[in-house]
């Protein structure tokens, strides 16, 4: 009688450990944990929580304190554990906010509930020389420097949102500059302006106040 007891209340405090269970994970396509993402990685942001049905889970991904994606799920359902997913590329946060560290602050109810962080490895900022058919949203273009009939040159240029930069591209066969152009990027975006030159060959400048920090040189052909 005192042993069937004992295996009740065992299983009484299992059952009630189980309630509220919650378990977090980052990882990649492959459903390996990682705390480090190369660019051309899959973020995998998994939640698994027990017996919270109505209540609204977030997951917000932060960089130096600032929001730079956030996602919000009702859970629909009682279990031991409902789980859910926040999948998103790594080009993507790249093009939001750059390289560095990251961390994901999960929030069930109004409260936060666990905390993680990880790395995502890449160059800061820069420029890159493209078509603009390649262009893609949260993804990184491959760089050209040869462009053909029906082909804009376009300049991709990330990691310099919330700043002023400056655009100059220079006819190399004339030494005259063809284009200048000074714009804002606005926080979290990329800029990709696109110009239908003639053909010649041409270097390209990106300037921050007057000083050069990434150039190229490409060729036109008509």
């Amino acid at each position: 009688m005192l042993v069937a007891v004992a295996l009740l209340f065992v299983a009484a405090i299992a059952a009630c450990a189980a309630i509220g269970a919650k378990e977090f994970h980052l990882r990649d396509h492959a459903g390996h944990g990682r705390t480090s993402f190369q660019l051309q990685d899959t973020i995998s942001l998994e939640a698994g929580i027990g017996w919270h049905q109505g209540k609204t889970l977030i997951a917000r991904v932060l960089k130096e304190g600032r929001t730079v994606l956030e996602r919000e799920w009702l859970v629909t359902r009682n279990a031991p554990t409902w789980r859910t997913a926040l999948v998103v590329s790594a080009t993507e946060l790249y093009g939001k906010a750059g390289a560095g560290r990251y961390s994901v602050t999960w929030i069930l109810d109004g409260k936060q509930v666990a905390a993680q962080a990880f790395r995502l490895i890449g160059p800061e900022r820069g420029m890159v020389v493209t078509r603009l058919q390649d262009v893609q949203v949260g993804t990184l273009p491959p760089g050209r420097d040869l462009f053909g009939p029906g082909e804009l040159p376009t300049f991709y240029i990330y990691g310099y949102g919330a700043e002023t930069v400056t655009l100059l591209i220079q006819d190399l066969a004339s030494g005259a500059p063809t284009k200048r152009e000074t714009f804002y990027i606005p926080r979290d975006r990329a800029s990709y302006p696109s110009f239908d030159l003639p053909a010649g060959t041409y270097r390209c400048e990106l300037q921050v106040g007057g000083t050069t920090l990434h150039s190229a040189v490409f060729v036109v052909r008509r």
